[in-house]
């Protein structure tokens, strides 16, 4: 299912010109004796922070940057644990 939901983002400038962003989910129902019990939703939720501008865009400096940073972070917790 394909929704396309009309958000605030928190910093405007970098989000979509009409205010809106569209996000691709996944429903899941399950249903009993004709009545839904219980309804999982699934979405990708970094392409949603990238759109509301809480993460940079895929492959710019600043997420090329904050790779790097996670990728020493992990590397470092590795070596206190030895």
């Amino acid at each position: 299912m394909n929704s396309l939901e009309t958000i605030t983002p928190p910093r405007s400038s970098r989000a979509s010109s009409n205010g809106s962003t569209s996000m691709i989910q996944l429903s899941c129902f399950t249903i009993r004796d004709g009545k839904v019990v219980a309804n999982f939703v699934a979405y990708d939720g970094m392409t949603f922070a990238v759109q509301m501008s809480v993460l940079p865009p895929h492959d710019s400096r600043m997420d090329h940057a904050m790779t790097v940073a996670l990728n020493l972070v992990a590397r470092g917790r590795k070596l206190v644990r030895r």
